[in-house]
């Protein structure tokens, strides 16, 4: 497929996957990854709290500053207090934003696969029949996936952090952290598809690389409500249920113009 063909498809679905949910009744999917969410948000911020209180405590003994008796010490210590406090909130906020996208990926896999095929079947009116093996298998390739991204994506991310020091290329970094993510994010997304046309994992990542503008559109909106500081993490999974439709949808539409990744 040409590149700037086959991106714009990746994120046109994703507009008509909105619609296509609510018109096809699907809407109660949205449920499940909002009790998720809040869920994950929840205990994300705790372990933020008790890291923070920790992190002080931990200072404090060092450094002993309930002792200090020098002019402004209260001041400095409201200052290094409000310091690790940010500095913990931060670490939160990247580390959880990057964690739960794949969290949430995995958690919520079973309902992805069942709505990718759904969605299928109302495009093209070839109904599955299920079975609960194939069931399980494409929940299990899911996760696998998921997994298996992580580990690729947090590599990269490791490289791209290092390379962020050299001078000027450094100001690129942010775009390509985003780039590698949405291709990753994408890649989980097209491979529900591939799975139903019984493509093995090895092929389909051989075509999601060779398709990399097509699979990377459909993993953008995803994270892009990843970096919303905090409520992310809460809508996640709605980005994730709307991907996953837009995923099939575009796929459809490509198979339709007879340019199928290839």
């Amino acid at each position: 497929m040409k590149t700037a063909y086959s991106f714009t498809i990746g994120l046109q679905s994703f507009f008509k996957a909105i619609p296509f949910i609510f018109k096809n009744k699907m809407g109660w999917s949205f449920f499940i990854p909002l009790i998720l969410g809040a869920g994950l948000f929840a205990v994300g911020f705790g372990l933020s709290n008790q890291m923070s209180g920790i992190a002080l405590d931990s200072l404090r003994e060092l450094f002993h500053w309930n002792d200090w008796e020098f002019e402004g010490a209260g001041y400095v210590v409201d200052l290094i207090q409000i310091t690790v406090w940010l500095i913990v909130k931060l670490f939160f906020f990247l580390f959880f934003s990057y964690l739960i996208g794949y969290l949430m990926l995995i958690l919520i896999s079973p309902l992805l696969a069942y709505l990718s095929e759904k969605t299928e079947e109302i495009l093209t009116g070839e109904t599955y029949p299920f079975k609960w093996d194939q069931f399980i298998r494409d929940i299990t390739r899911g996760i696998g996936i998921a997994i298996r991204n992580f580990f690729i994506e947090l590599g990269f991310t490791i490289i791209l952090l290092l390379i962020s020091f050299i001078p000027v290329v450094g100001l690129f970094t942010p775009f390509l952290l985003f780039a590698v993510s949405s291709y990753f994010y994408g890649y989980s997304f097209l491979d529900y598809n591939l799975e139903r046309e019984r493509v093995n994992a090895k092929t389909s990542l051989k075509l999601a690389r060779k398709n990399a503008p097509f699979t990377a559109s459909l993993g953008i909106p995803f994270a892009l409500v990843l970096v919303i500081p905090y409520v992310g993490s809460i809508f996640a999974g709605f980005a994730a249920i709307i991907s996953a439709v837009a995923a099939s949808i575009a796929t459809h539409q490509v198979k339709q113009k007879g340019n199928w990744i290839e």
